[in-house]
């Protein structure tokens, strides 16, 4: 007798993400598919400015994803406080459907308004959903919105290694930087890939490495060119590009200015990468990857150790077996092996 997949419904709620969610969500269909026949239903990017046209996209989504949600075994969706029409129908779901929602640190960090809040206050008495978190820290925080605290579980980021189209690599840029850093004399070559926001402040990452004149940083992201010695800036580049880049590099430098934020720990897309790709990594906060004991001697925090810069300098990591132990621990599969994934047939 042939075992159906039961169905999975995965709702993203927002317009078209950034190249690092979108490849945190490539990778959790991936594992989803792996046990479950999947949906994935996100909200459209239209090109119009007209708020009227704007709400009919929006109401499409809705009725969309509301529809797939009530033929689908299980849900997965990542909270938008102010999709109410969805947020109500999920509630009514969850006693009758079993749902994960993901919750993430920038809906309540920097001093959230009331209303937003009130919206997810009353979401989490309401529902009977499952709710999941990437940091401990957060947990916390969405517990304390809810009685049920027993339906709040810490599930933190993952990676999985995407496929590489080789034809996708910017091999001429890999080429020209590989060489260059032959001619150059360093003692460790450090990698810093940002989107630009705020909390990632090239100015206090350069004024921080200047401590240390032996490091030379490789700059990916957004960022306006800066004359240094010890920085290379090579603009915005695609995954496939970047992953290559890494190989050239020592360790990963994380989000620097933390403190923007009322969080003490995060969770990091980028810091996944850096792992997987066998780079220890320099943080200014707690990394939730730290609850791994196999990779917290590759994580340096400069706010609990002076001597961090020069520490990771000094580390003789072993690349290979860093990789290896982050891809295995970090995997979507194994992170989410006793929630979503349990009740998959398999």
């Amino acid at each position: 007798m042939i075992m159906l997949k039961k169905t999975c419904c995965y709702i993203f709620p927002f317009p078209a993400p950034s190249e690092d969610l979108s490849l945190k969500i490539q990778s959790q269909l991936s594992v989803l598919n792996n046990h479950y026949a999947t949906n994935f239903v996100s909200k459209p990017t239209p090109a119009t400015k007209s708020k009227l046209l704007l709400y009919f996209y929006n109401l499409i989504f809705v009725v969309k994803a509301i529809l797939y949600a009530t033929q689908s075994n299980i849900i997965y969706y990542r909270f938008h406080p102010n999709q109410t029409l969805l947020n109500i129908s999920l509630i009514a779901l969850s006693y009758i459907k079993i749902i994960y929602v993901e919750h993430f640190y920038s809906q309540i960090k920097h001093n959230p308004p009331p209303k937003l809040i009130r919206k997810l206050s009353l979401f989490l008495k309401l529902s009977n959903s499952t709710h999941i978190t990437p940091t401990q820290q957060l947990k916390r925080l969405i517990q304390q919105y809810t009685s049920k605290t027993h339906k709040v579980q810490y599930t933190q980021n993952g990676f999985s290694y995407p496929k590489i189209k080789i034809t996708n690599i910017d091999s001429a840029t890999v080429a020209q930087l590989s060489h260059t850093l032959q001619k150059k004399s360093y003692k460790k070559i450090a990698v810093f890939s940002g989107n630009g926001d705020p909390w990632q402040p090239i100015s206090e990452i350069i004024q921080y490495i200047e401590k240390e004149p032996n490091i030379l940083v490789i700059v990916m992201g957004p960022y306006e060119p800066i004359k240094h010695p010890q920085f290379i800036f090579l603009g915005i580049l695609n995954t496939e590009t970047r992953l290559q880049i890494y190989k050239l590099a020592d360790f990963g430098i994380s989000i620097f200015k933390w403190n923007s934020s009322n969080f003490e720990e995060e969770c990091p897309l980028k810091t996944r990468e850096y792992l997987c790709m066998g780079l220890p990594i320099l943080v200014n906060y707690f990394d939730s990857a730290n609850d791994f004991i196999e990779l917290s001697p590759s994580i340096f925090n400069i706010k609990t150790n002076n001597q961090a810069l020069s520490d990771i300098i000094n580390q003789k990591e072993n690349k290979t077996q860093l990789q290896n132990i982050a891809r295995k621990k970090l995997d979507w599969s194994e992170l989410w092996k006793y929630s979503i994934l349990k009740h998959s047939i398999h």
